[in-house]
């Protein structure tokens, strides 16, 4: 049987990046030539991914590229027997930039 335990947790990390050329997030946002020092908080609850019905929550805030992001994940899984499992998760990522603003909101399923 699975063991029955949830984990919470809260991080700090650190991205440092250096783009030496400019890109897209989306078409009307680019991320110019700078160097970036983005600090970013993550916090997380989840149940263990054995159990028949698993879930995860994730939120994540902090610096991007010399903006603010805020990315929340929602996920849960089905596990019927030991080897088939279907997951469902939705992303939401909002990032507001001096120079634009992305907004993604994904919807990803898997069966394996």
């Amino acid at each position: 049987p699975a063991i029955e335990r949830t984990e919470i947790g809260i991080q700090w990390n650190q991205n440092d990046d250096f783009v030496d050329v400019p890109f897209a997030i989306q078409e009307d946002v680019i991320i110019p030539v700078d160097t970036y020092t983005d600090p970013f908080w993550q916090f997380e609850i989840k149940t263990n991914k054995s159990r028949n019905i698993y879930t995860l929550f994730r939120y994540r805030w902090g610096s991007f590229y010399g903006g603010k992001s805020r990315i929340i994940n929602l996920t849960g899984g089905l596990r019927p027997i030991p080897y088939l499992f279907s997951e469902i998760s939705l992303v939401l990522n909002d990032i507001n930039l001096d120079f634009g603003v992305s907004v993604n909101h994904l919807l990803k399923a898997r069966v394996t």
